[in-house]
């Protein structure tokens, strides 16, 4: 998996077990924006399903950690009303970065009339089943460049086969002859836990085999789309089961 970012220690090196392990996750997954330049690139956060807003925080830190560079602006979308108490955006607005949240369908965003110009990165830490699909096919129809996507994929058992792009499920059922259905029910085990019994340790190793199929259809999707683009799919942690994130670069 992928090292944290080289401000991690200074960062939170002191901060809680259980709170480690998430910003360990944030860290590495700076790391995977580092590698295809959107870190420093970066002159717009799109975050989909930011919850309180941390990984956009942590990505602002990292920026404010290396002095020399300017401060994005943050969009923060979520599905549902998120009105708890702990949002990061104050935050986020003492370090310099305009921040702006949205409550919508990704369907229904016309995200476009929300960004500037300039370079932008679409990102997701969290951001659970097809909703995941949704946010990939906004950034497939995305025109402008420079821009990156980093997205940790999650809860695959909650895809929903209607709402993947035709590619993806063709690349499933067609290529490889494995049903969204059945995948979905598979994916389920990679959370499996007493893996001192074989049949169950057996079955985690199945489920989260079935995870990378869905993520591996979902990278030919969208290289069917963007045939100029470099699109990846990384293990990034090991902190926890949803341990891969589809990176993608699309240049001028």
């Amino acid at each position: 998996c992928l090292e944290p970012h080289d401000s991690f220690e200074q960062l939170y090196g002191s901060c809680g077990v259980d709170k480690r392990r998430h910003r360990m996750q944030e860290s590495q997954l700076l790391r995977a924006c580092q590698q295809i330049d959107a870190l420093d690139r970066a002159a717009h956060v799109v975050e989909f399903g930011a919850g309180h807003g941390d990984f956009s925080l942590h990505f602002a830190k990292v920026r404010e950690f290396n002095h020399s560079l300017p401060m994005p602006s943050f969009l923060l979308l979520d599905r549902q009303s998120f009105r708890s108490q702990s949002r990061r955006d104050g935050a986020l607005r003492k370090l310099g970065c305009p921040v702006e949240r949205f409550v919508r369908d990704v369907r229904l965003w016309p995200l476009a009339n929300e960004v500037g110009e300039g370079p932008c990165l679409f990102c997701a830490k969290h951001f659970c089943g097809s909703a995941a699909d949704e946010m990939l096919r906004l950034f497939v129809g995305w025109e402008r460049r420079p821009a990156w996507l980093v997205a940790a994929t999650c809860c695959h058992a909650l895809i929903e086969r209607e709402m993947m792009a035709e590619k993806t499920v063709a690349v499933l059922e067609e290529d490889w002859g494995l049903a969204v259905s059945d995948l979905k029910k598979v994916s389920g085990w990679a959370t499996l836990n007493q893996l001192e019994d074989p049949i169950r340790k057996e079955k985690q190793r199945l489920g989260a085999k079935a995870k990378r199929a869905i993520d591996t259809a979902r990278i030919a999707a969208i290289q069917a789309a963007l045939p100029n683009s470099r699109v990846e799919l990384v293990w990034y942690t090991s902190e926890s089961v949803e341990c891969n994130a589809i990176t993608c670069t699309m240049m001028p």
